[in-house]
């Protein structure tokens, strides 16, 4: 009887230290578990923003604070983004009352440079033969956006046989971007037929445009109007 007695309290105080190793075990594996919710809490928190929403780069962010860029702008598109690039008033009078005199119609085109830059066209005069536009740069690499107009270094000819360098913001011509390059062709017709003018290449850096090449036709003789691309290649001057 007295060993009897004796091995049940040995027997309960075994299950009692047993119980209690268990009672630890759990604990530490419901803390461990509480820790790893919480790290993973604080991963996602700082993978979304306040509003739930994923979290954005500064270039992505400043994109997203911008007016829409895509194909079918319209004129309350060109008002907001005139706002923030402020091209010329004579641009924007030139607009209205030629390309722009429907109504519908934005005149705005958008064009990467890459590490978040953009170049953008806008379109100011209609014209007989050919329109005149100004380019800006949007830069969005930053956290707020910024815009710069552009001033390039073209070539004129007061006469023929003649070129002289010149500075301009709107530029008369047809304007092809080549998304490959990143560089930016203007032909300018001197008159109607197109048999003379200038194709003058631009790229760009983080000054502005710098003229690469330019090809030019002075004579208007009825010639050549096919293929600007073949006109003789002049060296600019610096």
């Amino acid at each position: 009887m007295f060993v009897a007695k004796k091995m049940t309290k040995t027997t309960a105080l075994s299950l009692v230290l047993l119980l209690a190793a268990l009672f630890s075990v759990a604990c530490a594996t419901e803390e461990n578990a509480g820790r790893g919710n919480a790290n993973e809490a604080a991963a996602v928190k700082s993978e979304t923003t306040t509003e739930g929403k994923p979290s954005q780069t500064p270039t992505t962010a400043a994109r997203a604070s911008l007016p829409p860029t895509g194909d079918k702008l319209t004129p309350a598109d060109r008002k907001a983004w005139r706002e923030i690039i402020r091209w010329p008033e004579e641009c924007e009078e030139a607009f209205a009352a030629t390309a722009g005199s429907s109504g519908d119609y934005a005149g705005l085109e958008f064009f990467e440079l890459g590490g978040g830059r953009r170049l953008v066209k806008v379109l100011c005069a209609g014209g007989a033969y050919q329109p005149s536009q100004v380019f800006a740069v949007v830069n969005e690499a930053g956290a707020t956006p910024s815009a710069k107009v552009l001033t390039f270094g073209v070539y004129e000819s007061p006469e023929d046989g003649k070129l002289d360098k010149t500075s301009a913001t709107e530029l008369w011509g047809l304007a092809d971007f080549d998304a490959r390059t990143k560089q930016l062709k203007i032909h300018n017709r001197f008159r109607g037929p197109g048999d003379c003018g200038t194709l003058s290449t631009y790229a760009f850096d983080d000054a502005g445009p710098v003229l690469k090449e330019l090809r030019a036709d002075t004579l208007c003789d009825g010639k050549g109007a096919e293929h600007p691309e073949q006109w003789k290649k002049v060296t600019p001057a610096s």
